[in-house]
């Protein structure tokens, strides 16, 4: 069985794309989600690499993996999750 974790109110999600980004045309759907997501009580932060997609990619090696390696640090953020979970 598979047991997903219970986020706190008021946790931070990191979204960050360490694969794809996402496309202009459904940008939008990310928003809306990290919308609800916010109105749920939850604080959503979308990295750059979420935003663009550069040949199947979201960006260069170094940037997505400095991107990831950021989040992880910070110590506020208390999960992260590519942008395809984001838009569920």
């Amino acid at each position: 069985m598979i047991t997903y974790p219970h986020l706190k109110n008021g946790a931070t999600i990191g979204v960050t794309a360490p694969s794809s980004g996402v496309p202009v045309e459904l940008q939008d759907i990310v928003k809306l989600a990290s919308t609800r997501l916010e109105q749920n009580g939850f604080r959503v932060v979308c990295g750059d690499t979420v935003w663009t997609q550069e040949k199947a990619k979201s960006a260069p090696a170094v940037k997505r993996a400095a991107e990831f390696n950021e989040m992880m640090a910070n110590h506020e953020v208390d999960i992260i999750i590519p942008p395809g979970a984001a838009s569920y």
